[in-house]
Parts: structure tokens; sequence; C-alpha cells
């Protein structure tokens, strides 16, 4: 099956909103994020139309840094039948010091299938996959803006290995603290990994696959 071929790459490069900085209790955030790997099409790079709507809860301090909660379901899956949701937890291990960026530990996990896809194919039908993420993130504020370097580490629940990607990333604040906020990553997905999709062609694609993400997101409340 094709969609199976493509998912676990496509799943790690799934967009969510950036969780380089939790969220203080009482804020939450929503929003939507596009792009993905670059696949090769008509002698172009095309990132994968991935489309995320996502969002993010503060739930507590621990240590006296905040612990936040994020949620996302893939768009772009549901016409084809595959369900595809995501949970994380994140939290701010240290925090800035001037130029020492604060770093945050964020774990998520991935879970996909296509119970919704077409009766006829039983095999299909029974197809299920899931993944856990596990991000270190260094990351840069000031004035509402902030800058982040990451590195995750994903493993396929159903067969375990190593699966680096580096991505870099920022956010942007046009406005007030609080309100609309954008946001752009570059990562190198499978960074350690050759993608086995012979039919396929990611960019560069030996090894892993190049990836741009758009997003904007909406936050609102007021931390506690």
């Amino acid at each position: 099956m094709a969609w199976r071929s493509l998912l676990p790459l496509s799943l790690v490069a799934c967009g969510t909103l950036s969780g380089a900085r939790p969220l203080e209790p009482g804020q939450h955030e929503v929003g939507l994020v596009l792009g993905g790997p670059m696949l090769e099409l008509f002698g172009a790079p095309i990132p994968l139309p991935n489309a995320v709507v996502a969002g993010r809860s503060g739930l507590t301090r621990v240590s006296g840094r905040p612990l936040d909660l994020g949620y996302g379901l893939n768009l772009t899956g549901l016409p084809f039948g595959v369900v595809a949701l995501h949970g994380d937890v994140g939290w701010m291990a240290t925090e800035q010091r001037g130029a020492v960026p604060a770093i945050t530990i964020r774990d998520r996990l991935f879970f996909a299938n296509n119970a919704l896809g077409p009766a006829k194919d039983p095999e299909a039908s029974k197809a299920v996959w899931a993944a856990d993420e596990l991000a270190v993130l260094a990351s840069w504020a000031s004035h509402g803006d902030v800058l982040w370097l990451g590195l995750s580490q994903t493993t396929d629940l159903t067969a375990p290995g190593l699966l680096l990607t580096p991505s870099f990333g920022g956010s942007l604040d046009p406005g007030e603290a609080g309100g609309l906020r954008l946001q752009a990553e570059l990562s190198w997905y499978a960074v350690n990994r050759a993608p086995d999709v012979a039919s396929i062609h990611f960019v560069p694609g030996k090894p892993g696959a190049f990836g741009v993400q758009l997003g904007f997101a909406y936050g609102f409340g007021s931390a506690r």
C-alpha cells in the first residue's frame, strides 16, 4: 500500500506548533501548520502538502518552570481514510540566561490508522502505525520572538531504530504578546537514513529529506 510506505516519514515530518517554549499554566494556543518533507516533482523540490490543525495548553510548573500539553490532527490523510493524531508534553528544563539558551525537552506520540479507508481492502483496514518522538530544543527569546535549534529521535514502535532529525526555526509575534504568531521551521528529516521508497524521490533522499513548515497560531488566556 503506497500510503503505508509514505506514512513513517510523512508523520515524522508532521508539522505542529512550535514546542520550543512551553506555555505557562492558563495559556492556550491553536493554529494550522502546513508543509513537510520535500519531494522531487516536475524537476523541482515541492514540500509534501501536510496540513495539521494543532493546539497547546499550559498545564503547570515543575521545579518552577512551565510544562504544557500539545495535540493535533493531520487533515491531509482524512480524504484517504487515514486518521493521524499526535499528542505531546513539553517541559522547560533550563531557562535562558543571556546568550545561553533555554532548553526544552518534549516527547510526542504519533498514531495513525486507516480505519476510515475502503471496507473492500481488508488488509488496509487493519493497518496501524505509531511512533514516539523525543526532542531537545535550545531556544532564544527576545521581545516575544523566538529562535530555536532542535534535535529529535523518532522511534517507530513496531520497528525501533535510530532516526534523527535536526531542525532550525523561529516564531514571530507581529502584534501584542499572546495574539497572532507566525512560525517557520527548516528540518532535515531522518538525516541518518535513506528513504526505502524507490518510487518516491525525496530531496536530497540520500540521506533523509529536507523539509519546510510554515504556520500560524493564535494565543489566548493569561498565565496563572
